[in-house]
């Protein structure tokens, strides 16, 4: 008997899920290799009209957002079991249960599965926030600090999924509880990483969180975090930044730490995090730099920085405001350079250079560019 005769997307999608399977690769990188066997096999096959179809099956949107795909039905499986273990150790039935590795396996194989798989077919499962509940649900009832890592890992990926999700979780007492519940003192446990890596992703929405969120997020936290910067803690540096976005210059809680406190390791790490990482999407660091230079209360930008530093911060400054079109990204490194050459350092030459090279770019509106010529005294005009 002849089986049902498969469409070319059918069969493009089979062999994704073949890759997919088999490997445990990344869903992009399954249909790209399996694309690129396809064309590989189209130029030794004659008669290749049909492999053609499925070619051309590859391009469609459509192809990999499918509801009996591998990745689907394996995270079906996956939340199902977690589900029933959720429910179990909420009517305390987990005492009698081992079930440690078997539950630490599962939350492992969801969070691949969520870095790995389609987004689309991800957020059809999780999009309504149902499961990622569930999660906050094992994390507080859990006693086990290894569970509870594993846990922190699947939400921190969850975040990096939705946007909505972050947002439901910020919402709720995940972030009090992830503050409060954590010693954050060095060297951190492998929980206490796990635990700190999602809280600044948390806050690294543009969102305002709550209230309620933000009141457990005291001077000694902050404290905590800048000691944690002080030996080139990324996700400490990454939640002070974050944390930040949420204030304007003058009552800012991470001004005033770093007031309070010796912060020249801080500004160090801060500064050689936004040469690195510096685009058109990411505000907050240069907010953070822009707070701390225009801050009206004292000179705080001796307290953190080290002069060489500001001369590396000047370089890339130079190099932003030549590539980057967003005229706030604009406007507020003219503030800063504003700053700069009313102070001894950096020297005032290279930041009129880089002025008179921003100028003499002409790529944005007149207005733009008259900020940075009132910048320039009359002789520099000229040189």
């Amino acid at each position: 008997m002849y089986g049902t005769k498969l469409t070319p997307k059918e069969v493009a999608r089979g062999l994704v899920d073949i890759a997919r399977e088999e490997t445990d690769a990344p869903i992009a990188a399954c249909a790209t290799t399996v694309n690129l066997i396809i064309l590989r096999l189209m130029k030794s096959i004659t008669k290749i009209e049909e492999l053609r179809s499925i070619n051309r099956a590859f391009q469609a949107e459509t192809l990999l957002d499918w509801p009996d795909s591998y990745d689907s039905r394996r995270l079906d499986a996956i939340i199902a079991n977690l589900e029933i273990n959720i429910e179990d150790k909420e009517k305390q039935s987990w005492t009698l249960q081992d079930d440690e590795e078997d539950l630490i396996e599962m939350l492992a194989h969801f969070k691949s599965l969520l870095v790995k798989a389609d987004h689309r077919v991800l957020l059809k499962k999780l999009d309504d926030c149902e499961f990622v509940a569930k999660l906050v649900v094992l994390y507080k009832v859990e006693q086990r600090s290894s569970v509870q890592n594993a846990v922190a890992k699947s939400l921190a990926a969850a975040c990096q999924l939705s946007e909505k999700i972050t947002g439901f979780l910020m919402s709720g007492d995940l972030p009090g509880l992830l503050a409060t519940s954590n010693s954050f003192k060095f060297p951190l446990s492998k929980l206490e990483n796990s635990c700190l890596r999602l809280l600044q992703i948390l806050f690294s929405t543009a969102k305002v969180p709550p209230a309620s969120n933000l009141q457990y997020i005291t001077s000694d936290f902050l404290k905590k975090m800048l000691d944690l910067v002080g030996i080139q803690d990324l996700n400490a540096l990454k939640f002070l930044i974050n944390y930040n976005y949420q204030f304007d210059e003058v009552n800012n809680p991470v001004l005033d730490i770093l007031r309070a406190n010796e912060s020249l390791a801080f500004g160090h790490l801060l500064i050689s995090f936004y040469n690195r990482n510096h685009n058109d999407e990411e505000m907050c660091t240069l907010k953070l730099l822009y707070d701390i230079y225009i801050t009206p209360k004292d000179d705080l930008v001796s307290k953190t920085f080290y002069a060489n530093d500001l001369s590396v911060l000047l370089d890339v400054f130079s190099q932003v405001i030549l590539d980057t079109t967003v005229p706030r990204k604009i406007t507020m490194i003219l503030e800063i350079f504003e700053k700069m050459l009313k102070r001894d350092s950096p020297p005032k030459e290279p930041i009129y250079y880089a002025l008179k090279s921003f100028i003499n770019s002409g790529s944005l509106e007149e207005s733009i560019l008259m900020k940075a010529r009132v910048l320039l005294p009359p002789e520099a005009h000229n040189t």
